[in-house]
């Protein structure tokens, strides 16, 4: 069964395959409908409509729905053989525009950015301990307010801290550091690892053995100025291999 994903504000198309029809072609779409499982309290209608079609493909729009529900699409179709073909589709509707309740600064990496890195399916199964196939916003919430006070906690006393503009280094480093937390008992050697390799990048920025380029410096008197850097000394990942 296809999985679409689409956050609450979007208005969007989806594609949905029905599935081998050899040399048919589809001749129409007759019905689309979407029907919410019932994960959530007050659910809102998803609305699909206006669909086209392609080869064995369904092409249809998509907008509305609650955060956190998931919708059955289901889509038949007639074929210019006089048969027809149904086909359903999973969507879950997740907003994930969030920001740190109470921390105007919010964190180094959204829960976008943490989705795109490591996968929904992975963050649903980190924090679910409901078993309601929904992410947990608690859990996730301070995951990456941790994985932020952490990196400020070694980073304030050469850095302007919170960060702005969030160096891309530092996003990296904070889902690492996130996901290491989200794993906690059940980390993999590989999640392990990356979060140990954060916490060495740290130091090092920490002790100015490497720096943030246009990152804002904390001098003796309290004051900050803009990091500045030759080309040979940017900081990278790659630059710290074997440290």
């Amino acid at each position: 069964m296809s999985a679409l994903v689409k956050q609450p504000s979007e208005d969007l198309l989806y594609d949905l395959p029905v599935g081998e029809i050899g040399a048919a072609a589809i001749t129409a779409v007759t019905s689309l409908v979407a029907t919410a499982k019932g994960l959530v309290a007050q659910v809102a209608p998803l609305t699909v409509d206006s669909p086209t079609f392609s080869g064995n493909v369904v092409q249809f729009r998509v907008l509305g729905g609650t955060d956190g529900e998931l919708y059955l699409i289901t889509v038949k179709a007639t074929l210019d053989t006089g048969g027809a073909v149904e086909a359903e589709g999973e969507l879950r509707v997740l907003d994930l525009s969030w920001t740190l309740p109470g921390d105007p600064g919010g964190s180094y990496i959204s829960p976008q950015g943490y989705v795109d890195r490591f996968g929904l399916s992975e963050l649903v199964r980190l924090t679910d301990e409901a078993a309601a196939g929904r992410v947990d916003k608690g859990a996730l919430y301070a995951a990456l307010s941790d994985a932020t006070a952490e990196i400020d906690a070694y980073l304030t006393k050469r850095y302007a801290t919170p960060l702005s503009p969030i160096p891309a280094l530092i996003t990296q480093l904070a889902a690492d550091m996130a996901r290491y937390k989200l794993h906690a008992d059940i980390a993999s050697e590989s999640v392990i690892a990356r979060y140990r390799d954060a916490v060495r990048t740290l130091e090092r920025l920490a002790q100015g053995l490497a720096v943030l380029p246009g990152a804002a410096v904390v001098t003796g008197g309290g004051s900050a100025t803009p990091a500045v850097s030759a080309p040979d000394g940017v900081f990278t990942r790659d630059t710290l291999e074997g440290f």
